[in-house]
């Protein structure tokens, strides 16, 4: 792989071990909280 294409990898690309991804995998599959939910729904301040 060219060095550049390298850099933009290492910077883009989190690579999680197996245990992480299945609780990640799981946690897609889980309702989102209200916490969430209400973050998602707030208007940005720096607008």
């Amino acid at each position: 792989m060219e060095p550049a294409y390298r850099g933009i990898e290492e910077e883009t690309v989190t690579r999680l071990p197996s245990k992480a991804f299945d609780e990640f995998l799981k946690a897609l599959d889980r309702p989102v909280p209200q916490t969430a939910r209400d973050l998602i729904g707030m208007e940005p301040d720096w607008l």
